[in-house]
């Protein structure tokens, strides 16, 4: 699968276990992967959905990390937000969420003053079949990340 092939997950959960210890976060994290096909750059891109203790120093340095030009600038022109942080309120519906593992096709589209926006959607035939493949090749524990 065209970039799927070449993203090593194993590197990927490396070193975003390293960027949580480095934190210095002290509690469980937990949370899904997910590879989403953005159809601008013709590329899945990977990125995480987790539940974190509220440790306000830590998450500060966490996202100072993922602020590096080499995590936000990813895709020429495009700067990524590379994390977004909300309260839990309900329970069920978020840890859900961050196990779903339902892949999308991601397709950016202006906003009425121009800005760049993206809207998410079932992915095609062929690019599913895909994503189902790659997702039983990495297991269930390949598709989840813990740490603490």
């Amino acid at each position: 699968m065209e970039g799927q092939d070449h993203w090593d997950h194993k590197k990927f959960r490396e070193r975003v276990y390293k960027m949580v210890k480095r934190a210095g976060f002290t509690d469980k994290i937990v949370g899904g992967y997910e590879l989403d096909f953005h159809t601008d750059i013709q590329r899945w891109m990977p990125h995480l959905h987790l539940l974190m203790p509220r440790e306000p120093g830590a998450l500060k340095t966490l996202r100072k990390a993922m602020k590096r030009d080499k995590n936000i600038r990813a895709r020429a022109g495009i700067i990524s937000r590379p994390m977004k942080s909300q309260k839990l309120r309900d329970f069920d519906a978020q840890v859900t969420y961050c196990f779903k593992g339902m892949w999308q096709e991601v397709r950016p589209y202006p906003d009425e003053v121009g800005k760049r926006r993206t809207r998410k959607h079932r992915l095609p035939p062929v690019l599913l079949a895909r994503a189902l493949c790659k997702q039983d090749e990495m297991g269930f524990t390949g598709l989840t990340f813990a740490s603490g």
